[in-house]
């Protein structure tokens, strides 16, 4: 989870560049075409309904791409990456009958209450958060939960990362009428500098999606689903401080509790249940809990 956070915040400075959707755009592109190289995913074969899982997916991950780098434009990648957990949280609470998880929901509504509703929103004097970039998180976070009921499908469908491949292929098709444009006149701007830009927008392509995939996938082969549950539960703290060091984001105390009482109720789900995989496609299947994604992410 730490080099996807990386991923996301190296992703912020080449807004300045090629814009949100134009990086979103390139971003998918590259790691579309890498992962095509890599899987070959194989078509040949499939239902229409399996194909049609696959677009829905694809479709669902390019948004939730496209959401969350709109919201990191203009908050705070901590609060984004909170905000974008109540997806998988959700997923993991809802049929729940247990008191105890309508009592985490609870508390995970009070954090994000504590986040976007408080005064003090920055310690840096900001004037608080933007309503905007917190609809895209929430946008996000809708996209993730969608994915995580989707993979499942095409996870069974697409063997190790041939899913992955499509569904990102698919994603990078959905985006691209909302981005290229964009993406072409800043590259246009950049003039000589526009193959760094370029050379740049691939690093991010590796450093998210690609290689925390691969690394998320050892993890589950080596670590219980309870652990990789908890730890992945982490990834809002993990966020804030790669903001904070990377991008120099500060966050108010109201907004740090807000955060400690999400990932307090994520911990909480992982103890009593297991947790989905994040690539989904093609992973091993672990009992279900606050599961993960691409955030194809995010």
């Amino acid at each position: 989870m730490t080099v996807l956070q990386l991923g996301l915040a190296a992703s912020k400075p080449l807004f300045d560049h090629v814009g949100v959707r134009g990086t979103t755009a390139l971003r998918l592109l590259f790691a579309a075409l890498l992962l095509l190289a890599l899987a070959r995913p194989v078509l040949r074969g499939k239902t229409p309904r399996q194909l049609g899982s696959v677009l829905v997916l694809g479709a669902v991950s390019g948004g939730m791409t496209l959401f969350f780098a709109a919201a990191i434009d203009r908050i705070p990648l901590g609060i984004a990456a909170t905000i974008d957990y109540l997806g998988p949280l959700t997923v993991a609470l809802i049929g729940s009958r247990r008191v105890r998880d309508v009592l985490w929901a609870l508390a995970a509504g009070g954090g994000v209450a504590l986040i976007t509703l408080t005064e003090d929103h920055a310690l840096d004097g900001a004037a608080g958060l933007d309503p905007l970039g917190l609809a895209f998180a929430a946008g996000a976070a809708v996209c993730w939960a969608l994915y995580i009921v989707l993979t499942k499908a095409v996870g069974s469908t697409f063997e190790g990362f041939q899913g992955l491949a499509a569904s990102i292929t698919v994603g990078a098709l959905v985006v691209a009428p909302f981005g290229l444009s964009e993406a072409v006149r800043g590259l246009a701007d950049a003039g000589g500098d526009r193959w760094l830009v370029l050379l740049a927008v691939a690093g991010v392509a590796v450093l998210f999606p690609i290689v925390p995939y691969l690394l998320e996938m050892a993890a589950l082969r080596r670590l219980s689903s309870r652990t990789f549950g908890i730890l992945f539960s982490l990834e809002p703290a993990v966020a804030a401080l790669i903001g904070f060091a990377v991008l120099a984001q500060a966050l108010g105390i109201w907004q740090l509790a807000g955060m400690a009482l999400v990932l307090a109720a994520g911990v909480a789900v992982s103890l009593e249940e297991g947790v989905q995989p994040p690539a989904g496609d093609g992973a091993e299947a672990v009992p279900p809990a606050v599961p993960a994604p691409e955030r194809t992410s995010g």
